[in-house]
């Protein structure tokens, strides 16, 4: 092998000769984890065949400069000399121990053991030192677990315990007011005591708000689950403890549910490089690199030194002494500084690893600790010279023997000894190192080569040094955050109260404002022509109603937002949910039951059964819209005392902005059981809808002239029902409030407007054509002609309608008879008084006011004067015409009596103005006998004697 030239300056002490046979050889149990390893002087390495291989690994190559060196010193000083015969573990618990007890059987040159990178074989080796009075000094192990003196008495570890790594959490937690932190970690010794650890540690400085442990093999489903509730107590830095199939598997569900980026941030626990991360992530995860590069870029890393900071940071000229009383200390320093610039000369070299074909041949290796496996050697030849100086050790001793003496000797040189090494200040505490932790920054970057092919990086930024020998933090970069600062320990909550937009506001206020004014103007015409022609007629103080419950409508658009405007005031803050309800409630009732009791009076009327004169009153209709509302205000006054409505604020929607998430809330007005209530309310009013469109389906074609508004009020009714129905439907389907707020103005406005023009449009337009009133519409029950009225009436043709229709032709046909017998009475009082001349007029009218029995003397006595004349014929033919308007205006003033007796049956009429007939059960059973028919007439007049001759027909 080639001469290190670097040496030489190391060494200018002066040449001695030195027989061999006069040194003493001491052996240091090298137990390394390298498979078919043999280590000569020159450092070659050999495969299975014998065949040479000229390549070194790094630790092997970091050993054989340090032995080298130190070795030649110790022959020149102390006239001793150390071997380093390695031992090959193979990483096996059988083959580690075989090679562990062929190093302790030889008592008298023994005298510690230099151990690798193999937890298998660590682990029970470490357990049986003390028990042959031996040191075993690793340069790899960082498990916490091994920090228990009573079961490793007489174990050091040359890399700091995983226990060190909490100064820099803990420095992180105090730096970013990070107070809230979850943990994850790996069910398996070394990271169960290093998250006892973490706990004790953090208790003071922050609070551990939620923890979770994972198995090795855990599937994705449990992965994802664990992470899930991390997601739901608000956990936004994360503590975790694992190794790499771990670290690559969770990463990959954490890219999946999104736990990374600007809100998340991770610290995890590493001493293996960002390399070893991407090697490994095709067989241990479906995710893609970019995906696990993503996920995995920005994570903080606590990490062991690979070689000293000050060394990156050039400190080593400050800090080399050019004066040193001891020639070791001098030496140590310009081995470690000799050994740096090789180190680094040669990293990027093919020499400097080992070829694919020995790196195969290779278990456990971990190169990342080169610098520490050359500090153990320092360390082993400076507790050396440190016993050798205290007399606690003689190389020229042929008789040493190791007993309990030399076990405690040796631990208490490890525990003394001070000096700077490659990976730092190598000093120990309770047989840990005291050394370096840095943190670092995992930066992920896409390159695009000349193919557009993307290609992942995953490069490690130095962040921070923990130098704990000097109990300080060194700054070296900046962290790099996804946002603009560094994430918050949990989702920053604001509250805040949902307001509405300014321009809807102020837009409904301005439609609201536009309806009242609207209103306003209404009510001032309809007082100031309340006594117009064709305003008297359409009921002006119900339409006054309408007016007053379409304004309360407008009024209660203020009111359906709590706006600043509103809430500043303490009455609105108590009462603004009563207010809202009553206004809406109260004035749906007064327009709508007006607008109800307008069409109920037009179906009465063509629905009466007697087809008279009905008078329906407006006090009848104003009792009646009474009615409606005192119903109404009953089941609100019984609301508003059993189950008050009350103000309360309720979550509305949450939005999240960078760290913060805001918490919407809105006042809503609710009562224990409000749903019930509103389902009274709605039914009530749906069951007066639905009557009020009944009743304007049953009017559609009629056109009163006293209601001259009703063809108006029907289809008002009509836009009622559309508006009150797709506004609650809309009220319970929407939830969005702007949308609810918007949807909800304009149906009330729309439906109140459209209802206002509806009624009075109409009559300002008629008032406009005729201003005095004094122009007389053409009177007109039904629709143009008769078609019309049979079609009307079709449509309320049913059975109960057509017995009705029979009962009233049956007493039309009675009443007709009766006009007969009556006209035919008058006419045989006329002859009579013709006959008699016009002294008898007097004589008639008393018989026709007074008695009829008169009437059935004048009878007698006319068929006893028919034998005595006879005269030419004269027929005269009884005709029924206008004989109800003939009588209603002949006797309008009189009460008439008339009853017959013999073959005529008895019946009775009172005339009083209004035409009204008793039907008694005496009037069932009668039967009418055709009315007197005079058929031939005779009248004689001598001056002697006069004689009528007539005959009458039963």
């Amino acid at each position: 092998m080639r001469t290190h030239a670097l040496y030489s300056f190391c060494f200018v002490i002066m040449q001695l000769s030195i027989n061999n046979e006069a040194q003493t050889v001491f052996n240091i149990g090298n137990l390394l984890p390298e498979r078919n390893y043999s280590l000569a002087k020159n450092g070659n390495i050999f495969d299975d065949s014998g065949s040479l291989i000229t390549l070194e690994s790094n630790i092997t190559k970091a050993i054989n400069f340090a032995s080298e060196a130190l070795e030649k010193f110790f022959l020149e000083n102390y006239n001793c000399r150390f071997d380093l015969n390695p031992s090959d573990t193979r990483c096996d618990v059988a083959y580690g121990t075989n090679s562990f007890f062929e190093l302790v059987k030889d008592i008298k040159r023994t005298l510690l053991v230099f151990i690798g990178s193999c937890e298998s074989t660590i682990k029970p080796i470490a357990e049986s030192v003390q028990f042959f009075n031996l040191t075993l000094l690793s340069y790899t192990e960082t498990d916490p677990t091994f920090s228990d003196r009573t079961k490793y008495n007489g174990f050091y570890r040359l890399v700091p315990s995983e226990e060190q790594h909490n100064f820099i959490r803990v420095h992180l937690m105090k730096k970013y007011n990070w107070s809230r932190v979850g943990t994850i970690y790996l069910t398996k010794a070394k990271y169960n005591l290093a998250h006892n650890f973490l706990i004790r540690d953090m208790d003071k400085m922050a609070n551990i708000v939620f923890t979770r442990s994972i198995l090795e093999n855990q599937t994705t489903e449990q992965y994802d689950s664990i992470l899930k509730e991390f997601i739901q107590n608000d956990v936004k830095i994360l503590i975790g403890l694992f190794d790499i199939p771990t670290t690559i598997r969770l990463f990959c569900q954490i890219y999946k549910n999104g736990m990374y980026g600007e809100n998340y941030q991770w610290i995890i626990l590493g001493s293996y490089s960002s390399e070893k991360i991407l090697s490994k992530y095709q067989n241990e995860t479906d995710c893609t690199v970019g995906q696990l590069i993503k996920a995995l870029n920005g994570t903080l890393k606590t990490k062991v030194v690979e070689y000293s900071y000050e060394f990156d940071l050039k400190y080593q000229k400050k800090n080399i002494k050019e004066s040193n009383h001891i020639k070791l200390e001098r030496e140590y320093e310009k081995l470690v500084n000799s050994y740096m610039s090789y180190y680094r000369r040669n990293k990027q070299d093919e020499v400097w690893s080992l070829t694919s074909k020995t790196d195969s041949n290779i278990k456990c290796r971990n190169s990342f600790f080169h610098g520490y496996a050359f500090d153990g050697i320092l360390a082993i030849f400076k507790v050396f010279i440190t016993l050798i100086e205290n007399n606690k050790f003689d190389c020229s001793n042929y008789n040493f023997t190791r007993n309990i003496d030399w076990f405690t000797n040796l631990n208490d040189a490890f525990n003394k000894i001070s000096f700077k090494g490659v990976t730092g200040h190598v000093a120990f505490k309770n047989a840990s190192r005291i050394g370096q932790i840095k943190l670092v920054q995992l930066i992920g970057k896409e390159i695009k080569n000349l193919d557009d092919d993307v290609e992942h990086e995953l490069n490690e930024k130095l962040i921070l040094v923990h130098d704990q020998n000097k109990n300080q933090f060194v700054q070296i970069n900046e962290i790099v955050w996804h946002g603009k600062n560094p994430p918050k320990d949990q989702t920053i909550k604001v509250k805040l109260m949902y307001e509405l937009p300014n321009s809807m506001l102020i837009g409904a206020a301005i439609l609201s404002t536009c309806g009242i004014i609207l209103a306003i103007g209404f009510l001032i015409f309809n007082i100031k022509y309340r006594k117009h022609r064709f305003i008297k007629m359409s009921s002006p103080n119900l339409n006054n109603l309408i007016i007053i419950g379409c304004l309360m409508s407008y009024l209660s658009i203020f009111f359906l937002n709590e706006h600043k405007g509103l809430m500043r005031f303490k009455f609105f803050n108590q009462y603004i949910c009563v207010i809202r309800l009553w206004l809406l409630t109260i004035g749906f009732s007064l327009a709508f039951g007006a607008m109800f009791s307008k069409t109920y009076r037009v179906h009465a009327i063509l629905t009466n059964s007697k087809f008279t004169k009905k008078v329906i009153k407006d006090y009848k209709l104003f009792g009646l819209v009474v009615f409606l509302l005192v119903i109404e205000m009953l089941m609100l006054t019984s609301w508003q005392l059993l189950d008050p409505l009350q103000l309360i604020k309720k979550p509305y929607d949450i939005k999240r902005d960078g760290e913060k998430m805001f918490f919407v809330e809105n006042f809503v007005c609710e009562s224990n059981y409000m749903k019930i209530w509103l389902a009274g309310l709605f039914s009530y009013k749906s069951f007066l809808i639905i009557f009020g469109c009944f009743f304007a389906y049953e009017t559609r074609h009629v056109t009163i002239a006293a209601l001259n508004d009703s063809k108006y009020i029907g289809i008002s009714v009509y836009n009622v029902l559309i508006m009150c129905t797709a506004g609650s439907a809309i009220s319970f389907i929407v939830h969005n409030k702007n949308s609810s707020f918007i949807l909800i103005t304009l149906f009330i406005f729309a439906c109140t407007t459209i209802t206002l023009c509806l009624v009075f449009i109409p009559k300002v337009i008629q008032v406009k054509k005729d201003p005095i009133g004094k122009k007389k519409q053409r009177p007109k029950t039904f629709k143009k002609t008769i078609e019309n009225r049979t079609g009307s009436l079709k449509y309320i043709n049913t059975d109960e309608l057509d017995c009705k229709i029979s009962h009233l032709i049956q007493e039309n046909r009675n009443k007709e008879t009766l006009l007969e017998q009556i006209n035919t009475k008058i006419e045989i009082l006329l002859l009579a008084a013709k006959a008699k001349g016009f002294e008898c007029v007097q004589e008639c009218l008393r018989i026709l006011n007074t008695d009829d029995i008169e009437v059935s003397k004048l009878i007698e006595k006319l068929n006893l004067l028919t034998h005595d004349f006879s005269t030419e014929p004269s027929e005269k033919k009884l005709k029924k015409k206008n004989s109800r308007e003939k009588i209603t205006h002949s006797n309008s003033s009189t009460s008439v009596k008339l009853k017959y007796s013999g073959n005529i049956d008895t019946y009775t009429e009172e005339h009083t103005g209004e035409t009204n007939y008793e039907n008694n059960q005496s009037l069932n059973k009668r039967k009418f006998n055709p009315p007197p028919h005079i058929v031939d007439l005779q009248f004689n007049n001598n001056e002697n004697n006069s004689k009528l001759f007539f005959k009458i027909d039963i």
